[in-house]
């Protein structure tokens, strides 16, 4: 979905973009009776974890509620 977006944000940043599990060329790992393996809370654990291996100061921004 990034197709479109990517070339413009190219020359101003560093991208990284990975799948997420069971999208695009990642593995697929069998699913759990509650589908937990597949879970937003998972997911984002898995991007968590890779960004943790990466060797860049991450911003995080907040915006108000």
């Amino acid at each position: 979905m990034w197709h479109r977006i990517i070339p413009s944000l190219a020359p101003h940043f560093h991208l990284i973009c990975p799948d997420l599990r069971g999208y695009g060329d990642s593995e697929k790992p069998p699913s759990a009776p509650d589908h937990s393996t597949y879970s937003k809370r998972t997911m984002a654990a898995d991007m968590a974890e890779v960004m943790t291996e990466l060797p860049f100061i991450w911003l995080v921004f907040r915006f108000p509620p």
